[in-house]
Parts: C-alpha cells; sequence; structure tokens
C-alpha cells in the first residue's frame, strides 16, 4: 500500500495505536493463538478511537504482522468501552483536491478488504461503540462477537454522507437489502439512532452477544469454537433478490422524501 499523507494544514492526528500480541487459545479448547489486535488511542474514554491515515497505518502494520505469524485467527478490538468511531473527520476541510479525497476512500477499502481475504479467519470483537468505519472493519471480518451494551450504527446519511469503506455493499449481501436500509438510511434519517446489541444480533450484523464483564474471554472461546470446528455458521448472499431490492429502494425513498 502506498503512504497516505494528512492533507497540508490539517489538526494533527490523535493516531490511533493497533497493539499486536498472541492469545492462546488452547484454555478454550483448540490448540493454537489468536493474533489479537487492539485499537487504543491513549486517551480512554475521554475520545474515541479515530480512523485517520496514520492510524489506518498502524493497523496495516500490525495486520501485515498478524498474517505473518504463526497464529492460526486474526482478531481486532478496541479498548474498554469503544471499538472506533470511524473516520477522523477533522481534517476534511482541507482536503484540497480529489486525489486527496479518493486517497484515503481506497487506502481504507484496500485495508479492510486484506480482513475479508485473509488466508487466516478473522474476527471482529467489537467491545463497545462501533460508528461508520469502525462498523466497517467488523462487517469485512469473517465473524463478528459484539458486546451487550455496545451501540453500533452507520451514521454518514444523518451527516449528507454515503459509507465509503464497505458498509453500503456488504450489508445487503449479509442481511439483505431490506433490512440494510434500515440500517444504513432509516436509523439514520430518524435522528442518527444507534443499534442496540440485541438489534444488530437480530438483524444479523453480528454473530453473537456477550455481556462486557468477559467478553474478550468468550469472544476468544467463541473463536475457539469456529476454528475446531465445533460451531459452524452459513453464509448466505441476501442481495439477490431483486424484489426486496425494489422494496428496499422505495422505502429509502420514501423516508428521505418524508425527511426533505
Amino acid at each position: 500500500m502506498s503512504e497516505l499523507n494528512t492533507p497540508e494544514g490539517a489538526p494533527e492526528e490523535v493516531v490511533t495505536k493497533a497493539l499486536l500480541r498472541e492469545v492462546d487459545l488452547s484454555p478454550f479448547g483448540f490448540s493454537g493463538t489468536l493474533s489479537l489486535i487492539t485499537l487504543d488511542n491513549g486517551l480512554d474514554y475521554n475520545r474515541p478511537n479515530t480512523l485517520g491515515p496514520k492510524s489506518l497505518q498502524e493497523i496495516e502494520t500490525a495486520l501485515t504482522s498478524a498474517e505473518a505469524s504463526s497464529s492460526s485467527a486474526i482478531a481486532i478490538t478496541g479498548k474498554p468501552f469503544i471499538f472506533a468511531a470511524g473516520a477522523d473527520l477533522s481534517a476534511l476541510p482541507f482536503v484540497k483536491d480529489k486525489s486527496q479525497a479518493l486517497a484515503i476512500g481506497k487506502f481504507g477499502h484496500d485495508l479492510f478488504k486484506r480482513f475479508a481475504r485473509s488466508k487466516k479467519p478473522t474476527f471482529a470483537f467489537t467491545n463497545g461503540l462501533a460508528l461508520g468505519g469502525g462498523l466497517e472493519i467488523g462487517l469485512h471480518c469473517n465473524y463478528r462477537t459484539l458486546a451487550s451494551t455496545a451501540f453500533t450504527a452507520l451514521p454518514e446519511c444523518f451527516l449528507g454522507l454515503v459509507p465509503g469503506w464497505g458498509g453500503a455493499t456488504i450489508l445487503p449481501k449479509l442481511i439483505g437489502p431490506e433490512k440494510a436500509v434500515q440500517v444504513i438510511i432509516l436509523n439514520a434519517l430518524n435522528n442518527n439512532t444507534m443499534m442496540k446489541a440485541k438489534d444488530a444480533l437480530a438483524l444479523g450484523v453480528v454473530d453473537a452477544v456477550f455481556e462486557p464483564a468477559d467478553f474478550l474471554e468468550r469472544s476468544c472461546a467463541f473463536a475457539a469454537d469456529i476454528l475446531s470446528g465445533k460451531k459452524k455458521l452459513e453464509r448466505l448472499d441476501h442481495s439477490k433478490d431483486e424484489s426486496a431490492w425494489e422494496r428496499a429502494i422505495a422505502t429509502g425513498k420514501a423516508a428521505a422524501a418524508k425527511k426533505y
């Protein structure tokens, strides 16, 4: 991946570090390790993790190391109570031309696709708030767990934007066009409503929900069950129903017309 630079004049990025460690899965019934990437900007709950140019490069470096290791799988999680709140928009007013705007979009796409296409199974252990690009990282992973107290959303439409790192294309396949419209458009236009964990599970956005007290341990156990074959999840492409697309588009248009 090419170097990604912060636009000239933009405020200094609060970098979200991507810290890598190996987790032994043998206590959970699988003989192997998990490469766990933890996102942390070092500011506790005072400022959520965000994904600017340097932060994306941090994730890229950690993912490259994880893929090169002897681990059996890769997982990504966040600092306490916060996974990631999406792209760092502080530099947006300083973007001078189309090429700069495209660069960060392409970098994020290329990076997130590596989670989807890795030779190792990938897991998103979403332990806290996941908005925009934060949710989209998880959507690119093969499997997703979510803390019962965590909220998730794609708020881009509320901001007059479109989900730019894959949310708008992955969700229709994962949960179907009509449910995807609920997440992408209806929730955003309804005062930027965020999904509760139980709603994300019911829609099929995540595979399992665990309490925060032992979230990491139970997520590791979930991963061990997947890796050992004890647990199997069937993935279907729900985007092939043309009538569902027609209904979804009509619903989205009606919601936009009512709002504006």
